[in-house]
């Protein structure tokens, strides 16, 4: 796995940089990142999520954490219900 910090470089801008994969400029204040298994730039990048097949970034955390939290009560759901019922 490439390291990300070799993968970029600096523009002698603070504020932005140039993937040398995508050849992208890309905003370093909101966390753009170049995400090797998408090979795409991903701004306010998180992580690469292989549940979801996707990289989880800015634009769909929030449905990321929509998605953990309804996985989890789906799981404790069923979990009670499995022990309520075999308790009978």
């Amino acid at each position: 796995m490439k390291n990300t910090e070799t993968d970029i470089y600096d523009d002698n801008k603070n504020s932005f940089r140039q993937c040398k994969d995508c050849k992208l400029w890309i905003n370093t204040i909101e966390g753009t990142q170049h995400c090797n298994i998408c090979n795409v730039c991903i701004e306010g990048y998180d992580h690469h999520c292989s549940w979801m097949n996707t990289c989880i970034g800015k634009g769909n955390l929030k449905y990321f954490y929509l998605y953990v939290l309804g996985t989890a009560i789906f799981i404790i759901y069923f979990v009670i219900s499995f022990l309520s019922h075999s308790n009978t």
